[in-house]
């Protein structure tokens, strides 16, 4: 009977220390970094210098190094990535290192499951090698633990550095934001495209595009002007403008006037310098003009507008494709609310006397 006491007493012992759990010399730890539209995730164990000289001795130069411990270190791309002019699909990859004193060779390879250095090591399964200087060395920053990190960070690029006991190299990594960006654009929508900004005025930022390596260069005009940009499908057909004003206490839709630009579009140089031609009121049906004028008045109720506003459409097949609604029309003699205004028996006078009273 004691015999057997002392059998469970072992027994219960020995299940209770084997579930003792105990930290890793080397701690694991991940990085997650979006650059641009590319998430690249890092999983490394950390092993820290306690008092030893690391390159050179624990790990030696011109050895192949599994650049950090335990589990071989991976490094994850969510799309295609650019490194040192080399294109690297997207996927995973188990990162090694060759550490000199001047340099580093940096390597990427297909085989990821792996506890340290594989030792039928496959040349055919380097995807990646390019050689690296080394930084200068920082005798005030020398980091106890070794440290994978991401810096100089913007849209299109990143820096990783690789740091332990005062040396590190720097590998940029290029992110094909621009590409993503013109990719989704094209996925949901068909050139000709317009490019502009979501608020402003006067056809400033702007752009009528043809070809997708333009869509990048027309962005960038468009957010010199706003941090949010309108992408539309160009539509054919002629473009008719419908202003709505209160006077006195009644919204009234005025005559539509028909812009006909003698450039690519309504810009600028259409607007301001005489390179168009504005006919109001337009040479529409009847019926047409009676429809345009109830969506444009319907428009200003809607979004509860104040004041003067003024309508654009596309008419083609007898249907209007609203474009936008401009809430800070021209009010020169030459802009066209004055023009449908004039045309609706009302004076800039009256217009601007219906504001003040």
């Amino acid at each position: 009977m004691r015999s057997i006491f002392f059998t469970i007493l072992f027994l219960i012992s020995y299940f209770n220390y084997s579930q003792i759990k105990t930290p890793r010399v080397s701690p694991a730890s991940a990085i997650e970094q979006m650059v641009g539209l590319t998430e690249i995730e890092v999983q490394y164990s950390r092993p820290s210098k306690r008092g030893r000289d690391i390159f050179g001795n624990v790990v030696p130069f011109g050895k192949i190094w599994r650049t950090g411990a335990d589990n071989c270190t991976t490094i994850n791309f969510s799309t295609d990535v650019v490194i040192d002019s080399q294109t690297i699909q997207s996927g995973k990859y188990s990162i090694f290192s060759i550490p000199n004193k001047q340099s580093w060779d940096i390597i990427l390879y297909s085989d990821i499951d792996l506890w340290g250095v594989p030792r039928d090591w496959d040349g055919d399964k380097i995807v990646f090698k390019s050689t690296y200087k080394t930084n200068k060395p920082d005798i005030n920053s020398i980091d106890e633990t070794f440290t994978i990190s991401f810096l100089n960070i913007t849209n299109n690029d990143a820096d990783m550095k690789f740091s332990w006991d005062g040396l590190s190299v720097t590998v940029n990594i290029i992110v094909p934001t621009k590409k993503i960006v013109s990719d989704n654009i094209l996925n949901k929508l068909t050139l000709p495209l317009f490019i502009k900004p979501n608020s402003g005025g006067s056809s400033f930022g702007i752009s009528r595009v043809t070809e997708k390596k333009d869509i990048i260069k027309a962005l960038e005009i468009c957010f010199k002007e706003d941090d949010k940009a309108l992408i539309e499908e160009e539509i054919k057909g002629r473009e008719i403008s419908v202003g709505v004003i209160n006077l006195k206490d009644t919204i009234t839709p005025l005559p539509p006037t028909e812009i006909i630009s003698h450039n690519d579009f309504f810009d600028y140089d259409a607007k301001y310098n005489g390179e168009s031609d504005e006919i109001t009121p337009a040479d529409i049906k009847i019926e047409l003009e009676n429809r345009v004028k109830e969506i444009s008045l319907d428009i200003y109720k809607k979004l509860n507008l104040k004041g003067f506003s003024r309508c654009d459409f596309i008419l083609r097949d007898n249907k209007f494709y609203f474009l936008e609604v401009n809430t800070n029309p021209g009010l020169t003699e030459e802009s066209i609310l004055p023009q449908m205004a004039k045309a609706g028996g009302i004076s800039l006078r009256d217009l601007f006397r219906s504001v003040i009273d």
